[in-house]
């Protein structure tokens, strides 16, 4: 999360609010706690307007409607860094398993589902990061999303960098399953 708000904040100003000048007195409108990127009530954070509206907007070319609200970029993000602070706070403490042969059903019960989930809200960041600075048209995420993007076909030859995206085909694939 944090590598995408530094690789946008110079190339995107449309989105945040900068400074020429600080000082120690300073209190910046957005501060760069990652939960604080996502803001989404009140003055929301511009990372938050920016990532909410691209979701749309790639949901919209992949023509997925009736999203659930909790589905959403921001409310699964929400999810997952609550879950996530609960073991950095302390207020999630798992039983330790029984034995060595239960540590695998922890796991499974609790480590991967909230890591597959993270996963896949992260990579839905990325996905829409993408879609806009690469300027990817509806086709191409469309092909993107059936997993069966082609380099070698003919409308694709004049697409920059082709060969890149073509390898996103497989992820893409899994990532807008999960939504």
């Amino acid at each position: 999360m944090f590598a995408l708000y530094f690789l946008e904040s110079p190339i995107n100003r449309r989105a945040w609010k900068v400074s020429e000048m600080i000082s120690t007195t300073d209190r910046p409108a957005h501060r760069l706690m990652l939960h604080q990127l996502l803001a989404s009530s009140g003055d929301k954070h511009p990372f938050a307007v920016v990532y909410e509206s691209r979701f749309d907007s790639v949901m919209s070319m992949l023509r997925i409607s009736n999203i659930p609200k909790q589905r959403k970029i921001l409310a699964r993000t929400d999810g997952i860094f609550t879950a996530l602070s609960q073991g950095v706070h302390g207020t999630f403490r798992p039983r330790t398993p029984a034995s060595r042969a239960h540590v695998g059903e922890s796991l499974e019960r609790v480590g991967i589902p909230t890591l597959t989930e993270a996963n896949q809200v992260l990579g839905s960041y990325w996905i829409c990061f993408l879609v806009d600075v690469l300027g990817l048209d509806e086709a191409l995420v469309s092909e993107l999303k059936a997993g069966k993007l082609d380099e070698r076909e003919a409308r694709f030859a004049d697409v920059e960098g082709i060969h890149y995206i073509s390898r996103l085909s497989d992820p893409f694939k899994k990532i807008i399953a999960g939504i």
